[in-house]
């Protein structure tokens, strides 16, 4: 389902779930290819629908918070895992065939053992696929379906960013992210940054393939993280396969000093008969010397075009991209109130809540946040920035990973809060009522869809409002942290 041409205007969940949905229904569609014989490039195809799904909804993890549970998101993961091992072994067996030409017939055996060792390896790789989806596909597509609903029935008036903002924000998010990475890549052995540079570009690209026509200058800039993702893709195959060819051969290595102590020592016991299939590592040397030098081209392509600067006038094109998405200029806004609570009301003891650590990183105009969610359907990890003061602030939010939480989060000492935080939903607007841990103190706060929309807080909450303290700087978060 392609976004409408109005999408900018709608609520950012809105688009995310019609997506995803859509995004869900062709993963569904390429289930049945699996384990079809004639149909090689089955598994290649479900693997690219499944990244593309789990790149989406962890593109918009806050949009779909309510329904895309960490638990769902985890469950995706194991999918994507089984398919992983499999293709990598397929594209390693593909590479070996295309070489045996360029071998003579003493190199053959080596290339032949490995092949063997492959297909061996894809044999076991393919029954760990077939048991994981038996296992875990059904019960997962389910899940989605019931997550991300074809009708969006009751989110029109969703509150939050709208979808242009959205994507904006995530686009520019993306774009630095991608940027970092790639100045971080100097040599042919920075391997962890160009493989992070490229799944930052395959998520860019998937952001992106929705909007395709909708965003000027779309087209263009799927092609170019294409192209990026490709080149990133070669050096990647090379050096995952570099490690594989390492390890096949130390075992042939092993392999011949066995046989030649065997032959040696024939008479000192009785262990096999000294047998030699053939020497293996003439053809593997010639394999590592091959693949070394792909490794080498693939890197000069990246170096060439990307690298030491290359990149600027895309990454200058990505940027004015984001602003095209949010033609009205709507930005991260956050509209929300704030009131100061003399107890925690009744109703939000059986509402659903969560638990929140948050710090505030060092920082005089830009002070980035950390925020540790956790809730009965797993944890969540978040940065974000916020911008200016009162009713109405510039949000920026993402998602981020447990292991950089924990590397930031030392350097929040002196400027945390705890908090548990119940969700009181009310008609159209949610209230959330934040009860302190660390102190006497509870707050409640009502997110706007504009500046001019009227709330007052309901019948349920009045009674415990003791007043409005959202122009009140002492209440913000940040002033309260210790």
């Amino acid at each position: 389902m392609a976004p409408p041409a109005q999408w900018h205007l709608e609520p950012a969940e809105v688009v995310a779930r019609s997506v995803g949905r859509d995004l869900v229904d062709r993963l569904h569609q390429e289930r049945p290819r699996v384990g079809r014989p004639d149909d090689p490039e089955a598994v290649h195809d479900f693997r690219v629908a499944l990244r593309r799904l789990r790149s989406w909804v962890r593109s918009f993890s806050v949009e779909l918070a309510e329904t895309v549970t960490p638990k769902l998101r985890r469950q995706l993961r194991r999918l994507a895992d089984a398919t992983g091992e499999r293709r990598d072994l397929e594209v390693q067996h593909a590479w070996i065939t295309l070489q045996i030409d360029v071998l003579n017939r003493r190199q053959h055996v080596g290339a032949r053992w490995l092949l063997n060792r492959l297909e061996h390896r894809m044999r076991d790789a393919d029954a760990h696929l077939h048991a994981a989806l038996d296992k875990r596909y059904d019960h997962t597509h389910a899940v989605l379906v019931s997550a991300l609903p074809e009708s969006n029935s009751g989110l029109s008036d969703a509150a939050g960013p709208s979808a242009g903002a959205a994507v904006r924000r995530k686009v520019v998010a993306l774009t630095h992210e991608l940027e970092s990475h790639l100045l971080e890549i100097r040599q042919i052995r920075d391997q962890d940054e160009a493989h992070s540079a490229r799944i930052v570009a395959k998520r860019l690209r998937y952001l992106l393939e929705p909007f395709s026509g909708r965003i000027e200058g779309t087209p263009a800039a799927i092609q170019h993280l294409k192209s990026l993702q490709d080149a990133l893709g070669e050096l990647h195959d090379a050096q995952v396969f570099a490690g594989a060819l390492k390890e096949a051969l130390e075992v042939a290595v092993s392999d011949h000093l066995r046989r030649v102590s065997k032959q040696l020592l024939a008479w000192s016991d009785k262990v096999g008969d000294g047998k030699n299939t053939g020497d293996v590592r003439a053809g593997l040397l010639v394999l590592a010397r091959l693949l070394h030098d792909r490794g080498e081209r693939a890197f000069a392509v990246v170096q060439q075009d990307w690298l030491g600067g290359k990149a600027e006038p895309f990454l200058k094109e990505m940027r004015a991209l984001a602003e095209a998405a949010d033609p009205l200029g709507s930005e991260d806004v956050e509209i929300e109130r704030k009131f100061l609570l003399s107890a925690l009301p009744p109703e939000a003891l059986i509402a659903p809540w969560h638990q929140i650590d948050q710090g505030w990183l060092p920082g005089t105009r830009l002070m980035e946040r950390l925020r540790h969610v956790r809730s009965d359907t797993g944890d969540q990890w978040l940065r974000t920035v916020k911008l200016g003061s009162g009713r109405k602030r510039i949000e920026v939010e993402e998602e981020t990973t447990r292991e950089i939480y924990d590397h930031l989060w030392p350097l929040t000492i002196g400027q945390r809060v705890t908090k548990r935080r119940y969700r009181v939903d009310d008609g159209a607007f949610a209230w959330e009522i934040d009860q302190f841990q660390d102190r006497d103190l509870v707050l409640a706060e009502v997110e706007l869809p504009t500046e001019t929309t009227i709330v007052e807080p309901p019948a349920w909450l009045a009674p415990y409002v003791v007043r409005e303290v959202t122009d009140d700087p002492a209440y913000l978060n940040r002033n309260l942290a210790t």
